[in-house]
């Protein structure tokens, strides 16, 4: 069966009423969103995090990513940074990098950064209007022209490397380096940190916007329960995915916690005062082990700071945020990529306009 015939069976399931409860990316839930239950009923309901049971599905589990940026680089440019900060702070930084001389590779992840960089910096945003979901079109005018003026100030020929080998890192061709590390680590969880990378060498930039339709740890992670499900004990039983057992085995697993109780934000290594201070266990004769064991006391306050921030931006994300900018950014992101990409760049404003009305036809289309 291919994944299209099984969506559309489950589909068809959940309208019926002859299926519970799913485990699915958001994307592949949304279409379903108006049969959703009220999660509030959910034995350890009260655990979940912040405005994350207010939504058609609820996250078992979450990610954000780390993104280590090298020091050298950083002060070979002459700028000025905290050890530790959130993703807007690391695109602001890199602007500042571009004007003080900094020539980095327009590859796939290069580009996705600058166009993060403009929506963030503009507020561009998918928002509901009416019913209809719609965006600012001069906002969105402005912002696109404002990404092809920076191509052209800031990038060698202005030639877009996509498909290069390494498109995923950040490449710097005056210094011929690489700007971040070489592979991507977890923001709410330290499990896997062990020794490498160097800490002390890297500034960490914790970025915030979970990627919930590509990120392997996403493509199960998120509940949905049939508001017309005829099983009683539904709610108990998907209730015990945020009970304190299941939550400590996700963190074990690598990935961060939704749950806010005590005994597991104890367990990861929180104190009461929300301090994070590592995760520990205890030996046959009662002592305390440290689990990060691999990083000197000044790398490991970074890792402890990295963690306190992390599930501060988790505490604080708002409905809008995880339900709709969030799940339609990349919606938006898509849409500014390909009209760069297919060369309507010079072609004017009146198809620029045109684009972007044909953009917002299709996301009714799709999302309504």
């Amino acid at each position: 069966m291919s994944n299209n015939d099984y969506i559309l069976k489950r589909n068809s399931a959940i309208e019926h009423g002859d299926a519970d409860i799913i485990l699915d990316n958001m994307y592949s839930l949304y279409p379903i969103r108006k049969h959703a239950g009220d999660y509030s009923k959910l034995e350890n309901y009260e655990n979940i995090t912040g405005h994350f049971g207010e939504g058609f599905c609820v996250p078992i589990a979450y990610s954000m990513n780390a993104i280590f940026v090298d020091n050298e680089l950083i002060d070979k440019y002459g700028v000025n940074t905290d050890k530790v900060i959130m993703v807007e702070d690391y695109y602001r930084m890199k602007q500042e990098m571009k004007e003080k001389g900094a020539k980095f590779s327009l590859n796939g992840t290069e580009l996705h950064e600058l166009i993060n960089y403009y929506i963030l910096k503009n507020n561009v945003k998918i928002y509901r209007e009416d019913g209809m979901l719609t965006v600012d079109k001069d906002i969105m005018v402005n912002t696109i022209n404002e990404i092809l003026e920076d191509m052209d100030k800031y990038y060698e020929n202005n030639e877009i490397k996509v498909n290069s080998e390494n498109d995923y890192l950040v490449y710097d061709m005056n210094y011929g380096k690489n700007l971040t590390y070489i592979t991507g680590l977890p923001a709410m969880n330290t499990e896997s940190y062990r020794g490498e990378p160097i800490i002390e060498n890297y500034t960490i930039a914790i970025s915030n916007e979970e990627h919930t339709r590509t990120a392997s740890v996403n493509e199960l992670s998120w509940l949905f329960i049939n508001k017309n499900s005829g099983n009683d004990n539904v709610y108990k039983i998907a209730g015990s995915l945020f009970g304190d057992g299941f939550q400590c085995l996700v963190y074990d697993e690598g990935f961060g916690v939704i749950s806010n109780s005590d005994f597991v934000m104890n367990y990861i290594g929180f104190e009461k005062n929300g301090n994070y201070t590592g995760k520990k266990s205890v030996d046959a004769n009662g002592n305390i082990i440290r689990i990060n064991r691999y990083y000197d006391k000044n790398s490991e306050e970074r890792l402890f700071e990295m963690m306190e921030k992390s599930y501060e931006a988790l505490r604080i994300m708002t409905s809008d945020n995880i339900y709709t900018d969030n799940f339609l950014k990349p919606d938006l992101r898509g849409f500014i990529v390909h009209y760069i990409l297919d060369g309507k760049d010079g072609a004017g404003e009146n198809v620029l306009s045109t684009s972007i009305d044909e953009f917002i036809t299709n996301l009714n289309i799709r999302y309504n």
